[in-house]
C-alpha cells in the first residue's frame, strides 16, 4: 500500500458560475471564496424569538462571530493529475468534506466506501484512470441535496455559530494504492479476558488462505478460511487475551499493534487498547470499575479556520488542557473530530463522546430521509472508530 498526495491548487466553479483558484486540503473560507456574511438567520427551529415565535432581523449578526467569506450549494473543484496504475487498484480518499461526489475523465466515480458529514469519502477509481493526464472534479455540496439539511446546519458539524458550513475538502486527501487482493480492515473488540477481531478482505479472486494475527496482547493465532471474489469480513472470535495483559485507562494510554497476515496479501497492522465498558447499578464502569465522567463539551469551536486542526499533535495539546481543569472525557457536541482527536486520545488516555452530525429535538428520524442518513452515519462512525478505546 501507497499513498499519492492530491494535494495542491484546484479550479473551482461555484453555482454562479464564478471561478476561482483554491487549494485543497481546506475551505472556501481558507481560501477567500464567498460572500460577506451579512443578514442573520434563525438557527434553533426550537428557539423562539418572540412569543409568536417571530425572528426579528436587524440587519446585524449580533450573537455570534460572523464569516468573512460564506458560500452555500455546490463548489466543482477540478485539476488535471498525472496517474500511474503501475497494475495496482486506486482509491480516492477525502478525509472530510461535506457531501462530496467525484468524476474522473467525465465518469461518475461510484463510492467504494459512503462518505457522510462525519466519515471519510472513499471512491475506486481502478477502472476509470489512465497513465498519464486525467482530469479530476470533486463536487462538494455543502447544502446538502438528498441529506437532512437543517438537522445538520442546526448541528455543530455545520452550524455558522461553531464549525460553519465550510465547503470543501478537510484533512487528507490522496489516492491509496494497493495489490489487487488487499486486506481492507481489521477492527479488534476486547472483552474482559478475550477479544473478537474482524478482518475485512478485498479478493480478485475466490480463495482459501491461511489468516494469520499476532500480537503482544494474546500471541498468535491463525485460521484456514475460505472467501469469494470481492468483499467480504472474517472473524475469529473468543481469542485469549495474556493474563498479564496491560488495560487502558483513564489516563493510561496502553496500545497494542495488531499484525494479519494472509498469503499473497500485503500486512497490515493497526493499534487498539484492551478496556472494558460497561454499567453496574446505573454508573458507567471501565474496566470494572466505577467511572465518573467529567466533561467538557466542545462544539468544534475554531473561530480562525472555522473547523478544528487535523493533525495529533494540535489534539494532544487540546486534550492535555482539558485534562488540566479537571476533565477525563471530551463529549463532541452533534459532531465527531478527525481521527487525529482519537489518535491523540488513545495516547494519552482520554475519554471521548463523539455524537452524530444532528440536530433536531422535535421531531428526529421521523422521516425517511433522515432515518436513512443518519443509520449510514451511524454504521460508518462505529467502523472507523472500532479500534480507538
Amino acid at each position: 500500500m501507497k499513498y499519492i498526495d492530491l494535494s495542491g491548487t484546484y479550479r473551482v466553479q461555484l453555482e454562479d458560475g464564478s471561478e476561482y483558484a483554491a487549494v485543497l486540503p481546506g475551505s472556501l473560507d481558507t481560501n477567500g471564496i464567498g460572500k460577506k456574511e451579512t443578514v442573520a438567520v434563525k438557527w434553533h427551529p426550537d428557539a423562539a424569538i418572540d412569543e409568536t415565535g417571530t425572528f426579528k432581523d436587524c440587519g446585524r449578526i449580533l450573537t455570534r462571530f460572523t464569516r468573512k467569506h460564506t458560500y452555500e450549494g455546490k463548489a466543482v473543484f477540478s485539476r488535471s493529475l498525472t496517474v500511474e496504475p503501475d497494475g495496482c487498484r486506486l482509491f480516492v480518499e477525502s478525509e472530510r468534506s461535506r457531501k462530496l461526489s467525484l468524476r474522473v475523465n467525465g465518469q461518475d466515480i461510484p463510492p467504494y466506501e459512503q462518505g457522510t458529514v462525519s466519515t471519510p469519502h472513499v471512491f475506486e477509481i481502478t477502472e476509470y484512470v489512465h497513465c498519464g493526464k486525467n482530469e479530476f472534479e470533486f463536487t462538494c455540496d455543502n447544502s446538502y441535496k438528498g441529506w437532512p439539511h437543517d438537522p445538520i446546519v442546526f448541528s455543530s458539524a455545520a452550524t455558522d455559530e461553531t464549525q460553519t458550513n465550510w465547503n470543501g475538502c478537510i484533512g487528507y486527501l490522496r489516492i491509496r494504492a494497493e495489490r489487487a487482493s488487499f486486506i481492507a480492515d481489521i477492527r479488534i473488540y476486547p472483552n474482559l479476558r478475550t477479544v473478537d477481531i474482524a478482518v475485512d478482505m478485498d479478493s480478485a479472486e475466490n480463495a482459501t488462505k491461511i489468516i494469520c494475527i499476532r500480537s503482544d496482547a494474546f500471541g498468535k493465532v491463525s485460521k484456514n478460511v475460505s472467501f469469494k471474489k470481492g468483499r467480504s469480513t472474517i472473524w475469529m472470535k473468543g481469542i485469549p487475551l495474556r493474563p498479564d495483559v496491560c488495560r487502558w485507562d483513564e489516563g493510561e494510554g496502553n496500545l497494542y499493534e495488531v499484525k494479519v497476515n494472509a498469503d499473497g496479501f500485503e500486512e497490515k497492522k493497526v493499534s487498539f487498547g484492551v478496556r472494558t465498558v460497561g454499567v453496574r447499578g446505573g454508573r458507567f464502569t471501565l474496566n470494572g470499575r466505577t467511572v465518573f465522567l467529567r466533561c467538557e463539551t466542545n462544539s468544534a469551536l475554531f473561530p480562525e479556520t472555522g473547523f478544528w486542526p487535523v493533525d495529533k499533535q494540535s489534539w494532544i495539546e487540546i486534550l492535555e488542557k482539558y485534562r488540566a481543569y479537571g476533565a477525563n472525557c471530551v463529549r463532541f457536541h452533534s459532531h465527531c473530530p478527525p481521527m487525529a482527536a482519537f489518535d491523540a486520545a488513545d495516547e494519552i488516555g482520554m475519554l471521548m463522546q463523539p455524537e452524530l452530525s444532528h440536530w433536531n429535538p422535535k421531531t428526529a428520524f421521523e422521516n425517511d430521509t433522515d432515518y436513512a442518513y443518519y443509520r449510514l452515519e451511524l454504521a460508518q462512525l462505529l467502523k472507523i472508530l472500532a479500534n480507538h478505546p
